[in-house]
């Protein structure tokens, strides 16, 4: 029987991780994907993620967002797409790995971005890359094969999903 570090001990690790980024969050991810398998290293990912997300969108919120003017928090054109298109914002964001989670959670609270819309998107966009990274790290040693057919069908259903948002966005904008 095969011994694990403490669930307890992981969680903690993940979130101080997803909070303070010490290491890439993948290698958190494919490390709970190699001790505990692709489903449960997904859901430990997701979980600890989130929560770190959570707390550092709330955590700013509470600190530097009320001391934000309002008239700074949309005057760059960004801050005003991303007010605007909140939700589909943060689920590519968090589909994307190479997007520091911090960022992300730093700029949603200072938009004022609901925490709601903010907590749904982030499930969503963070659900792929987390089961991407620990089936990554469930399979790494055993399968590299399967690592790299998985890694690529991730690429391409991001592209298609990018292809299918541009498609989208330029209907609706001769409407």
């Amino acid at each position: 029987m095969q011994q694990h570090p403490s669930l307890l001990l992981l969680f903690a690790i993940g979130l101080l991780v997803g909070f303070f980024p010490i290491v890439p969050y993948g290698i958190v991810s494919g490390l709970f994907g190699f001790l505990y398998g692709w489903f449960a290293g997904g859901l430990l990912s997701l979980l600890c993620s989130t929560l770190a997300s959570l707390l550092m969108y709330g955590l700013v919120k509470l600190t530097i967002s009320p001391h934000t003017p309002e008239s700074q928090q949309s005057v760059h054109p960004f801050m005003q797409q991303l007010q605007r298109h909140a939700f589909m914002a943060i689920v590519f964001a968090r589909m994307l790995p190479i997007v520091p989670s911090q960022l992300i959670n730093i700029t949603c609270s200072i938009a004022r971005i609901p925490w709601r819309i903010f907590l749904l998107a982030t499930l969503i966009g963070k659900l792929p890359v987390m089961f991407l990274f620990s089936s990554v790290g469930s399979q790494f040693i055993s399968h590299p094969g399967r690592t790299l057919l998985i890694t690529g069908l991730y690429l391409l259903l991001m592209i298609i999903l990018y292809r299918v948002y541009v498609k989208y966005q330029s209907r609706r904008n001769l409407d």
